[in-house]
């Protein structure tokens, strides 16, 4: 599925962020979805996750946040929203040395938008006829980053070990030319372009170090430690623990289920991120026969504490901090798989 079908509303995208962000369990759980069937008793089977050497796979990850922002002087919060969503083609270009995976990651697709109370600091989406990046530097400089390569070096068990091209990746967005709305100062557009996009941001794509080192059964559990986006300060980790329901058909095949609870941390090296009371739940689908997860959703809540206010000079007053609610969403599907 396209993301010009996903945002094709993107002309009222502040209602639909308002919609998402307010989705929960219980909401989704009036959705009839397809039996899970399976008992403890069935014969325990092995989870391996890999990248399949000379194949494409296209996923598509969608990256929605809520938050108060509290401003000094000012009573009432301002109400913040963020949704980013983009479609990556990751192409698996050879098996390295040590068993090591080249892996070429290619942006087809984008759409973002940022509002703070009633106003649009961004709305762009690369695929929609009517949200476009005319009028706006910003969205011009992101529209310049559809079609950049990145490209990682991967662990056998799947993990990052290095990303080459982010910096030409980002710089895309600074690039002058005929009619652009950044031409007068291409720093504005590269740094827009990190504002949304780092090393990090990737690697929840990349990363499929989520299934157990041993054969389960319906009902077994196991603890997972994964990327789980980037939250207001930094990059966060998921401590979840990951437990198998059973077998449930998903986007037509048929899939391993695996429910998820757990909670936020930050990432090591954004140690001050102020993340707290948080909570983790989420699914995912995974296809043995594919040897890949077909989809996997995380629905995260915590609180930001933040300084409004610093004391005036001369004076010993401690800053003023507020604690508020925040609540996003991160959702990773696999919506397109061929062998090359």
């Amino acid at each position: 599925m396209k993301l010009r079908r996903a945002f094709r509303h993107c002309a009222i995208a502040t209602g639909l962020l308002l919609i998402l962000a307010n989705c929960s369990k219980s909401d989704r759980a009036k959705i009839k979805e397809p039996p899970i069937t399976g008992k403890p008793s069935d014969p325990a089977i092995e989870l391996k996750a890999k990248w399949k050497p000379g194949s494409r796979y296209v996923i598509r990850m969608e990256l929605t946040r809520e938050n108060e922002v509290r401003r000094a002087n000012r009573p009432q919060p301002d109400h913040q929203q963020e949704r980013l969503a983009h479609e990556v083609a990751v192409t698996v270009t050879n098996a390295a040395a040590n068993e090591k995976l080249g892996v070429d990651l290619e942006l087809l697709a984008l759409a973002v938008n940022l509002s703070v109370g009633e106003r649009d600091l961004v709305n762009y989406d690369s695929q929609s006829e009517v949200v476009g990046a005319m009028g706006s530097p910003i969205a011009e400089s992101l529209e310049k980053l559809v079609g950049g390569h990145i490209y990682c070096l991967l662990s056998p068990n799947n993990k990052v070990l290095k990303a080459e091209g982010m910096k030409e990746f980002t710089a895309r967005a600074g690039s002058t030319g005929a009619g652009s709305g950044t031409a007068s100062d291409p720093r504005r557009g590269t740094a827009a372009s990190r504002r949304f996009f780092n090393p990090d941001f990737f690697k929840p794509i990349l990363d499929l170090s989520g299934m157990p080192d041993r054969p389960v059964r319906v009902g077994d559990s196991w603890s997972v430690q994964r990327e789980a986006g980037s939250g207001p300060s930094g990059p966060l980790l998921a401590n979840a623990t990951y437990t198998f329901k059973g077998w449930q058909e998903h986007e037509q095949r048929k899939c391993v289920r695996i429910d998820i609870t757990g909670t936020l941390v930050p990432k090591m090296g954004n140690a001050s991120a102020p993340i707290g009371n948080s909570k983790v739940t989420g699914q995912c689908w995974f296809d043995p026969a594919l040897g890949f997860s077909i989809e996997t959703v995380f629905d995260q809540m915590y609180t930001i504490t933040n300084v409004v206010a610093q004391p005036r000079p001369g004076t010993n007053g401690p800053p003023q901090k507020v604690s508020s609610p925040a609540r996003q969403t991160l959702s990773i599907k696999l919506t397109e798989f061929m062998a090359l």
